[in-house]
């Protein structure tokens, strides 16, 4: 089934098409098809010449020229003029028939006259439909047209007689009866510029056009654009889908319409052109129910010149959908600003319940030039889904962004929803490619945000990014959510490529951040801020340096539940020329299950992570706490406050350099469980802070608030029986506890036992009388049979108690870990040799 198939509103006025099959080919024998009627004091007259209509007559009063047909119709090939004075500011031609109106010739009037074309069976404009109007064009399909003074021009023939204004136009009116739609058909697509490039309008455009500095408004129940070309050049193009309802007019071209709205319909573009384009921009308003924006349309905005552009506006009670591409792939389905001069760009604005971007659909706000791009807002009640890439065209991910190319600056990036989703290779992204900086993103999901997935022909990430490829600076990366989940491949950075600064990332999630996978073990999950280098095939496409000397930014965390699993990160990495970043968390739980926080750098000073948590930390299957330097760069540090750390499987915590020193790490908790100092890494779970072949670095660990009476392990000291929780013997294979006195104790407080260095009392004692006949003791012929032993399982777990006491346990479905404890509870700081 093809597009139109599935998308196209179901026109209430289908059954006259039967009647009406060859419309769009006139001949011109159809004269008859501008036919006025007698309801006016001064009714039209029509005058017909060589394919001519001239409508002459009509009522005049004040300003405004009134005319009434029973029907009106333009065929192929013809041309009507309204021959008015040039004197008249408004043309209210309303059809009080039963017929929709075809036009697919040429529609005029003199002078800078508005006209207004009323009829509520509906309006099709053909492929040859085009305008000659000095002032603004509205045609509609409401029952009403309002003026000012309170008076009322209604297209209903058997109302009464109506009360003609000699005010301004205020505003239409539908009544909620069955109406008419509007179509426009057009040719073939318009132009074939490549989507990212400036557009690059013809100076003869097919299609619907006014004047400059005019607008251009179809106002019907449901609305169909199919290849067609509208444009207003600095003025302003509305287009809205009405069932009942009012909108009032703005006095002013380029203001807003007002919209009073009981009941909204439908608008489908397919493969069309609407633009508002030139040396001051222009705006464009979209409203209806659903709107569907198909198959390579541009709605653009183009400011060309020195002043502010105007803004485009998108709002449906139901749902927005962008998606396709055009036939030959080039040209994507966009909603977009551009700024090519020094004026500043427009603005975006949606609106709607359900946004969904898929198959390359996009909408983005551009400077080319000078001028500052504009700004995206996108609010939503329920959810913004940002899918995928074009299945024609696999360069064209589906996009929200904001893009410098030049000079000027990036717009402000803003969306807004209960639910955020960036799947499968799509982009949240703002981002500069030249010597203007990139603008704020803020992504605020109010429930969820899931980034997931890759492009899985290109291999390019799902990402909410920004980013500089260029001498400019990225700006800030915002997330706020109740919960983040980046998953399979999908990334939150705040990157550069080139000159410019990385930029800031911070995230909030009230809840929960999880962080999981990889895509086909290529792509890693990762929440990071970093200065790449990417394959040399895509340094020449993007024109990066080989190696970005630009600085990473720093990345700050604010969740309860932190979790980085199967092999995701999160970090600051700069593997350029520039120093490392910094990687701040606070949370209550952290848990890395082959999952790394790192700080990393190659040539500059290394970076820092630091952890603040009110809970715990956890560390298993090879995880990793860094800050790392893999070349001439200094060791960065580490920072780790928390109540307790538990560390498994090869988990390391490490500040270490290869020609530079070693950093710094600092630990505040009541307990390291699992993991101990080494001067170097190890096959175990390690805190170092080493250089291959500079100095080694310093590690701190401090113990806070000690409540222990040991001085060791949290054993809970009201046991229910003490005599059963001791074996009685030491059978093979077994763990053993020993109470040996101080001899106990290690000799180094920072060492394990190494000897039995047991008290022993060597004073001599009374001297036996050598002479005295010693008897031996008589030695027993059997030996006493101990009884086995009640087997004990180790500690696997640890829990806190009423008293706050932490107490080892056993839980029984956990995997024991292999034994690897070293726990220090007293002050201690130590420093390595070098």
């Amino acid at each position: 089934m093809d597009y139109r198939a599935v998308v196209r509103v179901r026109w209430a006025w289908m059954s006259y098409l039967a009647g009406c099959i060859g419309v769009l080919s006139f001949h011109p024998t159809g004269l008859a098809q501008i036919v006025p009627d007698r309801t006016l004091p001064i009714p039209s007259s029509v005058r017909v010449g060589d394919q001519i209509v001239n409508i002459n007559g009509g009522t005049r009063t004040g300003d405004n020229l009134f005319h009434s047909f029973e029907q009106f119709s333009v065929p192929t090939g013809f041309e009507a003029h309204f021959n008015n004075e040039g004197t008249v500011a408004n043309i209210v031609a309303r059809v009080t028939g039963q017929m929709p109106s075809h036009l697919d010739g040429l529609l005029a009037a003199n002078g800078t006259a508005n006209l207004f074309l009323l009829n509520p069976n509906g309006i099709l404009f053909g492929e040859n439909a085009h305008l000659e109007i000095g002032g603004s064009f509205f045609a509609t399909t409401a029952e009403r047209l309002l003026f000012q003074d309170g008076a009322i021009f209604e297209t209903n023939a058997n109302a009464a007689p109506p009360i003609l204004s000699v005010s301004v136009p205020l505003g239409l009116q539908w009544s909620g009866n069955p109406s008419g739609s509007i179509e426009v058909r057009g040719r073939a697509f318009a132009f074939t510029t490549p989507s990212d490039s400036p557009l690059r309008l013809p100076d003869v455009r097919e299609g619907l056009q006014v004047s400059a500095g005019q607008t251009l408004a179809l106002l019907g129940g449901s609305i169909e654009l199919d290849r067609a070309s509208l444009d207003a050049p600095n003025g302003q193009i509305e287009i809205a889908g009405i069932v009942s309802g009012r909108i009032d007019f703005p006095l002013e071209v380029g203001s807003a319409f007002t919209y009073n709205i009981e009941q909204f319909g439908d608008l489908a573009f397919d493969r069309a052109v609407v633009t508002a384009a030139g040396d001051r921009g222009g705006s464009i308003g979209l409203r209806g129910r659903q709107i569907d924006i198909a198959n390579g349309t541009i709605v653009a905005v183009q400011n060309l010149g020195t002043l502010s552009s105007g803004s485009i506006d998108l709002y449906a009670s139901r749902g927005i959908s962008l998606f396709g591409v055009t036939p030959n792939g080039q040209i994507r389905t966009t909603v977009g600003s551009q700024a090519l001069g020094s004026g500043r760009g427009g603005d975006i604005f949606i609106e709607t319940p359900r946004l969904l971007l898929q198959d390359g659909g996009t909408v983005a706000a551009k400077s080319f030039g000078l001028g500052r791009g504009g700004d995206i807002f996108i609010e939503t009640e329920t959810s913004v889904a940002i899918r995928g890439f074009s299945s024609t065209n696999p360069d064209f991910p589906s996009i929200i962004g904001a893009v410098a190319y030049d000079a000027g600056d990036a717009g402000n990036v803003t969306v807004r929803s209960r639910h955020l989703d960036v799947t499968d290779g799509a982009l949240l992204a703002s981002s500069t490619f030249s010597t203007g900086n990139g603008g704020i993103l803020n992504a605020i999901g109010l429930e969820q945000i899931n980034v997931v997935g890759a492009n899985s022909e290109m291999f390019l990430p799902s990402a909410i990014i920004i980013g500089s490829l260029g001498e400019g600076n990225a700006e800030s990366l915002h997330i706020e959510t109740g919960r983040l989940s980046v998953r399979g491949g999908g990334q939150v950075s705040a990157s550069t490529l080139a000159l410019g600064s990385a930029g800031q990332l911070h995230i909030h999630a009230s809840e929960s951040i999880e962080v999981v996978g990889q895509f086909q073990d290529v792509i890693v999950s990762t929440i990071d801020s970093s200065a790449r280098i990417l394959d040399p095939v895509l340094q020449d496409f993007l024109g990066v340096p080989p190696r970005p000397s630009g600085q990473t930014g720093n990345v700050s965390i604010e969740t309860p539940n932190l979790s980085v699993r199967d092999g995701a990160s999160v970090s600051v990495n700069n593997v350029g020329v520039g120093d490392g970043g910094s990687l701040q968390i606070r949370a209550g739980e952290v848990e890395l299950v082959g999952g790394n926080l790192t700080a990393s750098t190659r040539l500059g000073e290394g970076g820092s992570v630091r952890l603040e948590l009110s809970d715990r930390l956890t560390m298993r299957d090879s995880s990793r706490i860094a800050a790392t330097a893999s070349a001439s760069g200094n060791g960065g540090n580490v920072s780790i406050d928390a109540p307790l750390i538990v560390a498994f499987n090869n988990s390391d915590i490490i500040a270490n350099a290869v020609s530079g020193s070693g950093g710094n790490v600092n630990i505040a908790t009541t307990g390291v469980f699992g993991a101990r100092f080494r001067p170097e890494s190890t096959a175990d779970s390690d805190i170092t802070a080493s250089s291959e072949f500079g100095f080694s670095g310093i590690v701190n660990i401090t113990a806070l608030h000690l409540e222990l009476p040991s001085g060791l392990l949290g054993i809970s000291i009201n046991l229910t029986d003490p005599a059963r929780q001791i074996a009685p013997a030491c059978v093979a294979d077994e763990n053993t506890f020993i109470v040996t006195g101080r001899g106990g104790l290690p000799e180094d407080p920072t060492q394990p036992l190494r000897s039995p260095a047991i008290w022993e009392d060597r004073r001599l004692g009374e001297i036996p009388n050598p002479r005295s006949r010693i008897e031996p003791s008589p030695i027993p012929n059997t030996v006493p049979t101990l009884p086995s032993p009640e087997r004990f399982v180790e500690a696997n777990a640890w829990r806190r108690n009423a008293l706050g006491q932490v107490e080892l346990v056993v839980e029984s479905q956990r995997t024991l870990p292999t034994p690897s404890c070293y726990v220090t509870f007293s002050s201690l700081r130590q420093h390595p040799s070098d």
